[in-house]
């Protein structure tokens, strides 16, 4: 691989017949030069094609999160909704139950009052 300090060492003074190191051995003169960023260019093509893929997988993985997460607010909210509608319907249930055993007890006092005082009549 080309250290930045070769890179621009080749940049700069490209025209000249210098020895430039790749870490694969030497190269040598303008045409070198150009050999060796060309190679350097491939590499960075290659590794920004890493990077998109990458990152496009990112994204995918970002984009199903966040339609996962929007599909569980939805159904904790319909659960909510539920839940609210149930507590009402079970409050209103108990106001009937409440109101209908009331009637139950008064009726009972009256039956009750009715056989006493037949009771008493009947003697």
């Amino acid at each position: 691989m080309v250290s930045h300090k070769n890179l621009v060492a080749v940049v700069g003074n490209g025209t000249k017949s210098e020895t430039y190191t790749n870490g694969n051995g030497e190269v040598k003169g303008p045409e070198s030069s150009i050999a060796l960023l060309d190679q350097r260019l491939k590499e960075q093509q290659g590794q920004l094609a890493v990077y998109d893929s990458t990152l496009d997988s990112i994204q995918e993985f970002q984009e199903e999160v966040l339609k996962n997460a929007n599909d569980s607010i939805h159904v904790v909210t319909e659960t909510s909704d539920k839940v609210e509608r149930l507590q009402r319907e079970l409050k209103k249930s108990q106001q009937a139950n409440e109101a209908f055993s009331k009637a139950l007890r008064e009726i009972g006092a009256i039956v009750t009052a009715g056989k006493a005082a037949r009771s008493c009549f009947q003697d």
